[in-house]
């Protein structure tokens, strides 16, 4: 049999019940809606600014 390691982009929610740790990026949920409410009262404010990106860094709990 052969080990397998798995990764996951949020956390697995009561994995820990089971026995299982993953690996993962957790989502900053606060982070992310303040830059989705900030771009959005941006645009507002003044139509005429281009869509834009934020990236919001998460970090690795391994």
């Amino acid at each position: 049999m052969q080990d397998v390691a798995l990764f996951s982009i949020d956390e697995v929610s009561h994995a820990e019940i089971y026995g299982f740790h993953f690996s993962c990026v957790p989502h900053d949920l606060q982070e992310i809606a303040w830059q989705a409410l900030n771009l959005a009262l941006c645009r507002i404010a003044d139509p005429e600014i281009k869509p834009g990106k934020v990236v919001v860094w998460g970090e690795l709990v391994a």
